[in-house]
């Protein structure tokens, strides 16, 4: 008897799994020759070996010595697991009095590209996020030249950059009290929006801007 033709099952490795290449109607009683040499079978019928991209058949031989017709050319493959792109960590810095904002894709790597969820933001090639609705939760993912895709973020929002804006400084003006006149002391570009502290302490300001309190004589700043 002649053994039947061997038959070569092969898949590629995934994101999420190695590869295989298997003999799949693999018998113990036969031996297994490949042509070019180099792959190897085992007593589970898995093949291992041989050079990635080249092809080669597989023929086999009883103990009679009979031998099988050549299976179809297979190429080997690569069987290693595909890697996965870590998952993307993002760093939020608010904007200050002296300072803008940031959002930084801390471990950015431009060989991957990067995926927000609800689209709105980007991040430019050396990791800076923009865009976005302010006040709105946001997740990102990175996908490498494989197709693989990382988990997604932790969830970040999305906030003003912009550096806040610093009071103009306060002017005041004193008009010294005459035999017709009361004397005053005046915040003139007085804003209702700010509250205002005097050093030392002492002197208060009211709604209008006036300022009253304090030690006559002692120097003061606001």
């Amino acid at each position: 008897a002649t053994p039947v033709t061997p038959v070569v099952s092969t898949t590629a490795a995934t994101c999420s799994a190695a590869g295989s290449m298997t003999l799949t109607n693999y018998n113990a009683a036969n031996t297994y020759d490949f042509s070019p040499a180099g792959p190897t079978v085992s007593t589970a019928g898995v093949i291992t070996g041989g050079m990635i991209g080249t092809a080669y058949t597989v023929k086999a031989t009883n103990a009679s010595g009979c031998i099988s017709a050549a299976s179809n050319s297979f190429t080997i493959i690569s069987l290693t697991q595909l890697a996965t792109p870590v998952t993307p960590v993002v760093s939020t810095t608010a904007a200050t009095c002296s300072a803008a904002g940031s959002m930084t894709l801390t471990n950015y790597n431009t060989a991957n590209t990067y995926v927000f969820s609800p689209t709105g933001p980007t991040v430019t090639t050396t990791g800076v996020i923009t865009g976005g609705a302010i006040g709105t939760a946001y997740t990102v993912t990175a996908t490498n030249a494989s197709g693989c895709i990382s988990a997604a973020s932790t969830s970040f929002t999305v906030i003003s950059l912009t550096q806040l804006a610093t009071p103009v400084t306060p002017v005041v003006s004193t008009t010294a009290a005459t035999c017709s006149a009361a004397g005053s002391m005046t915040l003139t570009n007085y804003n209702a929006a700010n509250t205002y502290d005097f050093s030392p302490a002492g002197p208060t300001v009211s709604a209008a801007g006036v300022i009253t309190g304090g030690m006559i004589g002692t120097a003061y700043t606001v």
